[in-house]
């Protein structure tokens, strides 16, 4: 996959929009900020909260569902689209990576695979979604987790069981 010069010029324009107006606007400027995406192409609904330390990588690839939340400092690098349904919340430090290289075929071209997340999710602290990642809705995952496959409906993905020091020794 190629990004052709337009896509790299929008995104030029977008960096310069989110780090004058964006990320610098008050927490409370919830409506401010989705007028901004709007105008770079984003499908959010009016009730939709994106807090301002939030990175979108390519706002015309995200539709965010009405009363869904990008917390603080998620990073939403969507070369892919990425949908969130409503009531859906993606809590700080997360990260939705639609991207990847593909080291085996020798081209190490860039491959986009979009993320679709559903309705009354709640994605904890520090979650990493992996390119292609569909998750169920009402589903729940727990910080920490590095969400490889896809979630069904009404599941709770904890993290791997933590050892302690003397648990990793033996």
């Amino acid at each position: 996959m190629k990004l052709s010069l337009s896509n790299r010029l929008y995104r030029v324009t977008w960096n310069a929009a989110w780090w004058l107006f964006f990320q610098t606007s008050p927490n409370v400027f919830f409506v401010w900020r989705v007028a901004l995406l709007k105008l770079f192409g984003a499908d959010l609904k009016w009730t939709s909260r994106i807090y301002p330390k939030t990175k979108i990588w390519q706002p015309n690839n995200l539709k965010l569902g009405s009363h869904a939340c990008l917390a603080n400092n998620v990073n939403v690098y969507n070369v892919a689209y990425v949908e969130i349904g409503d009531k859906t919340v993606i809590s700080q430090g997360s990260e939705l990576i639609t991207a990847t290289k593909s080291f085996s075929d020798g081209d190490r071209n860039l491959k986009a695979y979009e993320i679709i997340i559903g309705e009354n999710c709640w994605i904890a602290s520090g979650v990493f979604i992996a390119p292609g990642v569909v998750v169920g809705d009402s589903s729940v995952v727990l910080a920490k987790v590095n969400l490889l496959e896809n979630v069904p409906d009404n599941k709770i993905v904890k993290p791997l069981k933590n050892y302690s020091v003397e648990e990793r020794i033996q």
